[in-house]
């Protein structure tokens, strides 16, 4: 099987196609990417993407909105998830970009960035985890990156948009794709204060994807057979655990919108075990933060490095992705959002003090099959000698979220006369002649914080 398979299938695909739970879910998706959006306007690298956005005509425009609406959806990693990777900023930017073209109503909005999102998980799904698990302990691949499946959500969100035939949709994949990034993460991981430009640039990824399909649209050429078998895109992402096949397993049936996993906080996904261990013990063994000595946290083999256990994070990214500052954030009860990633309360000595009490080593238990719970365990010991501890329970999958919880974090991150408007507008978009409703209600929407 090659990718002319799904490339047939994508440019063909329809809103009635997608099961009706899959679209729901992808409304969601969707609130929650806006959520992120409004949020980082109020951050360091929100304020950066904005201004350079204004090199390429700015969120009014088709290229300036592709690049500020991806980079925001991901710059406080607090977007949502699948296979360990964030991409559905690029199907959703994408989608935003083109949303004022003709033609384009809310059943044709959402059906792009179910595409998208789909296409972007296939891929993902096909390049395999970026880390190995060896004799239980898991280390991260000496080279890796999760940029691709941004690109790749961002194109096939724009190519269905544009509703384009599976011979320019073809072409449009091969351009976005041979513009993909290169695969930096293992150098960006090994530093200790990490640059406020990611693993990738989200902007860039979904203006390669929205580029990609508008190119093609034009008369651009890119290599149609990238996806056709593992020396293509596989060996260009340099992927260590290669599943060629997983780029066409299911097609139609399995939607990987289904097992998308929300964050709480904006950090790593993978401190979300010992976050979750502190909140159960704040709720369950209450004690006050000022007479806290020392907090011991064992975690999985992967968080213990320096990036994630530095107990002086300094830079914007660095905030996202240290342990000690996010059990600090929680333990002081800062709302999740700009605040959270500030570098002024990162300064602040009731902050660092806090920090500086965390010890972090690495549990005994193996590394397990993904889907379950992460080994963790959280003690805190105060100046009463008192000892609380809580351990999660083994084998506890990802949390599901409803409409509920994903309006409850909407509203916790956008200001209180913007949210409305976008709720009832996203809840609602498969009855719009248009999603330019949308579009303004989001250009107009203020951070909470």
């Amino acid at each position: 099987m090659n990718a002319q398979t799904l490339v047939e299938y994508f440019s063909g695909l329809d809103y009635e196609q997608v099961p009706e739970d899959a679209m729901q879910e992808t409304k969601r998706m969707v609130l929650d990417t806006l959520g992120c959006i409004v949020s980082a306007r109020g951050t360091e690298a929100g304020r950066i993407a904005e201004r350079f956005a204004g090199l390429l005509g700015g969120a009014s425009g088709i290229a300036g909105s592709a690049y500020v609406y991806g980079r925001l959806a991901d710059a406080m990693d607090f977007n949502e998830g699948y296979g360990g990777a964030h991409f559905g900023c690029g199907a959703v930017a994408a989608a935003l970009a083109l949303a004022r073209e003709p033609g384009i109503t809310g059943k044709e909005f959402l059906t792009a960035v179910a595409a998208g999102y789909e296409l972007g998980g296939r891929i993902q799904d096909a390049m395999g985890p970026y880390y190995s698990v060896v004799d239980g302990r898991q280390s991260f691949s000496p080279v890796w990156g999760i940029a691709t499946p941004i690109v790749y959500a961002a194109v096939g969100a724009a190519a269905r948009a544009l509703r384009l035939d599976h011979a320019l949709t073809a072409q449009a994949w091969g351009l976005a794709g041979s513009n993909s990034p290169i695969p930096v993460g293992a150098k960006w991981s090994s530093s200790i204060d990490l640059p406020n430009t990611k693993y990738c640039d989200a902007g860039w990824c979904s203006l390669a994807g929205v580029t990609g399909a508008l190119s093609a649209q034009f008369g651009s050429t890119g290599i149609t057979t990238l996806l056709d078998d593992p020396g293509g895109l596989l060996r260009m992402v340099s992927s260590l655990h290669p599943a060629h096949e997983l780029l066409f397993a299911g097609l139609g049936t399995r939607w990987r919108i289904r097992d998308v996993v929300y964050k709480t906080w904006p950090c790593c996904g993978l401190l979300d075990e010992p976050m979750d261990d502190l909140l159960s013990l704040m709720q369950e063994q209450p004690f006050d933060v000022e007479t806290i000595e020392r907090i011991e946290v064992e975690v999985g083999s992967a968080i213990v490095i320096p990036r994630f256990v530095n107990t002086d994070p300094r830079t914007f990214a660095s905030l996202q992705f240290n342990l000690p500052h996010a059990l600090a954030m929680l333990l002081l009860k800062v709302p999740p959002g700009p605040e959270w990633l500030s570098a002024d309360l990162a300064r602040d000595p009731r902050v660092a003090a806090l920090r500086a009490k965390v010890i972090v080593r690495e549990h005994r238990d193996p590394w397990p099959p993904p889907g379950q719970r992460k080994p963790s365990s959280v003690r805190v010991t105060t100046k009463n000698g008192d000892r609380p501890r809580f351990s999660g329970n083994r084998g506890q999958t990802s949390k599901r979220w409803g409409d509920d919880e994903i309006v409850d974090k909407f509203r916790s991150l956008v200001a209180p006369d913007d949210d409305r408007s976008i709720i009832d507008t996203v809840m609602s978009l498969e009855t719009l002649d248009s999603p330019a409703p949308l579009l303004d209600a989001l250009q107009r929407a203020k951070p909470r914080h």
